[in-house]
């Protein structure tokens, strides 16, 4: 159900009518309180102005109005203005093209003609210049016979001599009909004081108009025009001036002068050959039955001078005598001279006309779909146009009420502008303000997490039709390089500061961390608090100086004590070296020692051939082999298995000698060896001795 409710609010606000549109000097009323479908917007014009168009309008579904086109409430200015012709024909005067009635058959009465011609023509004098909107002619007879089409032109404009010179307003083509009206809206924008209509056939034509309007908007209504109690007065106006006819108190001139100024107007005090026509063509309405009743002009002379001023002081530059000037020194409008000038004395007593500006601006014109704020509308003041959302302002916005009753410029239009759909951006999106993409509508671009914007996030729809910029686009978020810090390193996890990364501080030696150590890159693209700082670190710089000084002490105590252990060292190994030495000394000697004793015993088994020579050898007196001790007795001696183990763990006395006196000298040799031999000799040798009988 709230879908459907907010539905039809969309559909509604979506489709729902903007303002009508409203001409100027008129009124809009609405059946409704609010516009929405089915409102009927009613137009009213104010009085002296004719509404041409539709009177009321519907707003339907699609958010139209309908019928379509506003209508425009406009003054008929040619109204018993002056009027000519290219001929006349049986009493078909111009002057009754523009005397208020109309026929839609001809009347002789009514309808002016012309004589059979080639190219006839009307046109009127408006005595002023018009913005000309419209302009409506009504035949009075048909053209042509056997369909043959007929063109009329309707011209423009402030050349009287020759009417073919004006800008054309508009024409047509085709068939006259009796009594049917033909309207001429003006296709561009044309000022004159001369609307001429010329009428153009394959054959001669007499010329039939029955009523002539010459419609404008741009006219001072006689509501603008200030009114007073004092005394009744008819106004008119002319060029946007008011003039207000006093005829039921006749004054001096003097007195006439002194009353138009408490009024806050002035007695007349300028002509011009239009603003004369205009003059007696209001006098002659007003007075055709009394033509006697003269009003004042404001033109004075000194005695005895013949130099005509206005009452303002300045010189008559145009004058409209009727007669030569007399003795009078005083001029009026003479009735009876077709309201031309007549002079006379200044102390008679006349009527009297009073010029006076617009008191207010006629309503002003408000285009469809805008805002209107009126303020006020008396001279001087200012309104101010809006237009509705995705409308386009084209002309001015602001307008001021003139002296002359107009407000400055022309009403501006509200153009309805759309953009396209915006374009899409990678990484991206966008948003539409509102839903809307019409003339000001905002968009608003966005980007994915992680990613940064670049360019302008917010385009508007502008009055090309066009987003009034490139889309932006979307770049990866990076965060600036971690600042670097004094006495201290910063190392990045990656190449580049994309979310997520994170900065490691470290400090110099000495140094301490004050902060977080670790920073990370957010997702914003900045870090996620401010880089530490590198602080000296005093205790450690005290406890390094004291471990220092321990340090060397012990360094001093290790070299001594190394000092020490090397000379130590070194005097034990001298004596491990000698040792060695001397050990391998004995060595030497035992072996070769041994090494002797077994070659020579050797050689003596192997050249016997016997063993008992070998023993006999060894106990040989003097033999080398009895001299030491380490000569074994055969195997099979008995007395070498009972005496052996006695005989090696007791040396001989003589070998022990011959140790102890072994570096004597040769001359001792053979008495030591003797010594040696007889002591030493085995008890074996000596049994054998006994049983071999030596």
């Amino acid at each position: 159900m709230l879908l459907w409710i907010l539905l039809a609010n969309f559909v509604t606000k979506a489709f729902s009518c903007g303002y009508p549109g409203s001409p100027s000097h008129s009124i809009v009323t609405f059946n409704t309180e609010t516009v929405q479908t089915g409102t009927v917007a009613t137009y009213r014009c104010d009085p002296g102005f004719d509404l041409l168009g539709p009177i009321r309008r519907l707003c339907v579904e699609n958010g139209t109005w309908i019928p379509i086109g506003i209508p425009v409430c406009v003054m008929n200015v040619a109204a018993g203005k002056a009027a000519m012709q290219s001929s006349i024909f049986s009493k078909g005067v111009p002057q009754k093209a523009v005397d208020g009635t109309t026929s839609r058959t001809y009347g002789s009465d009514t309808c002016t003609l012309t004589e059979v011609e080639d190219t006839p023509w009307w046109y009127v004098n408006l005595l002023e210049p018009f913005l000309v909107q419209l302009v409506r002619v009504d035949f009075g007879r048909s053209c042509c016979a056997n369909g043959v089409p007929a063109t009329v032109i309707v011209r423009v404009g402030n050349s009287r001599p020759d009417l073919s010179a004006n800008p054309i307003c508009n024409r047509f083509s085709g068939k006259i009909e009796e009594g049917r009206p033909l309207f001429f809206p003006c296709t561009s924008t044309v000022t004159g004081a001369f609307v001429s209509v010329h009428v153009e056939t394959p054959t001669q034509f007499s010329l039939s108009i029955c009523e002539t309007f010459v419609y404008t908007d741009q006219v001072v209504p006689v509501e603008q025009c200030p009114e007073f109690d004092q005394e009744a007065a008819t106004v008119a106006t002319y060029n946007g001036k008011c003039y207000l006819f006093y005829s039921s108190n006749p004054r001096t001139l003097d007195s006439a002068t002194k009353f138009c100024a408490l009024q806050g107007g002035s007695l007349i005090h300028d002509t011009s050959p239009a603003l004369q026509g205009f003059l007696s063509w209001e006098l002659y309405k007003r007075h055709r039955k009394n033509p006697g009743s003269d009003y004042w002009n404001g033109v004075i002379r000194k005695n005895g001078s013949k130099d005509w001023k206005w009452v303002d002081g300045k010189d008559v530059t145009i004058s409209f005598w009727s007669h030569p000037p007399k003795e009078g020194n005083c001029s009026r409008f003479d009735g009876k001279n077709g309201w031309l000038w007549s002079d006379t004395d200044c102390l008679n007593e006349f009527n009297y006309i009073c010029e006076h500006r617009p008191a207010i601006c006629g309503k002003p014109e408000r285009p469809v779909n805008s805002t209107l704020m009126v303020r006020a509308n008396t001279v001087g003041s200012t309104i101010e146009y809006q237009c509705n959302p995705g409308h386009l302002l084209l002309g001015p916005s602001t307008r001021t009420c003139q002296p002359t009753g107009f407000f400055s410029e022309f009403a501006p239009k509200c153009s309805y502008l759309e953009c396209g759909f915006p374009a899409n951006i990678p990484n991206g999106g966008y948003s539409l303000v509102n839903g809307t993409k019409h003339f000001q509508s905002i968009v608003q671009y966005f980007c994915q997490e992680s990613y940064i914007l670049v360019g302008q996030p917010e385009l508007m729809c502008d009055a090309d039709r066009k987003w009034d910029g490139p889309p932006p686009r979307c770049d990866p978020l990076l965060c600036h390089n971690p600042p670097s810090i004094k006495h201290g390193n910063v190392t990045v996890t990656v190449n580049t500061t994309v979310p997520g990364t994170t900065a490691e501080y470290v400090c110099e030696n000495n140094f301490k961390l004050i902060g977080e150590a670790v920073i990370s890159c957010d997702s914003t693209g900045f870090w996620t608090s401010k880089p530490p700082t590198c602080e000296l670190d005093k205790e450690k710089l005290y406890n390094a100086r004291i471990e220092g000084k321990h340090k060397r002490n012990r360094a001093s105590i290790a070299a001594r004590l190394n000092m020490g252990g090397i000379i130590a060292l070194g005097i034990f190994g001298g004596f491990v070296f000698l040792a060695v030495i001397i050990s391998i000394v004995v060595i030497i000697v035992r072996r070769n020692s041994n090494s002797q004793d077994s070659l020579d015993s050797l050689s003596t088994y192997e050249s016997q051939g016997s063993r008992e020579k070998l023993y006999q050898r060894q106990c040989w007196p003097g033999h080398p082999g009895s001299l030491h001790p380490s000569v074994l007795p055969p195997p099979d001696d008995p007395d070498h298995r009972k005496g052996n183990s006695d005989r090696h763990r007791e040396p001989s006395t003589s070998t022990q000698y011959h140790l102890r006196h072994h570096q004597h000298g040769n001359s001792h040799r053979d008495s030591d060896i003797s010594l040696e031999t007889t002591a030493s000799t085995p008890r074996w040798c000596k049994k054998h001795e006994k049983r071999s009988g030596y």
